[in-house]
């Protein structure tokens, strides 16, 4: 996992909203839980259950574009 220092400019800013495909994955999930300690607004997706630590979560599978675009049309 990603350690949250200052040397890491992508994991320091209280004010990122950040979108994290593959949120139940391995990388994901670590991607998520790194944001979410560090401050950030996190909004996970994946084809599977609930991601964690997510402040809103999408079903999606990604391959799906118009499910995509609507998803990113919401959260934007």
């Amino acid at each position: 996992m990603p350690r949250n220092d200052s040397k890491d400019p992508t994991l320091t800013s209280l004010d990122q909203i950040v979108f994290v495909t593959g949120a139940n994955g391995g990388i994901g999930a670590s991607m998520m839980h790194a944001y979410v300690q560090s401050g950030a607004t996190v909004i996970g997706a994946d084809r599977t259950h609930r991601g964690p630590d997510a402040a809103a979560y999408y079903h999606l599978d990604v391959t799906d574009e118009a499910a995509t675009a609507a998803v990113i049309a919401d959260v934007v």
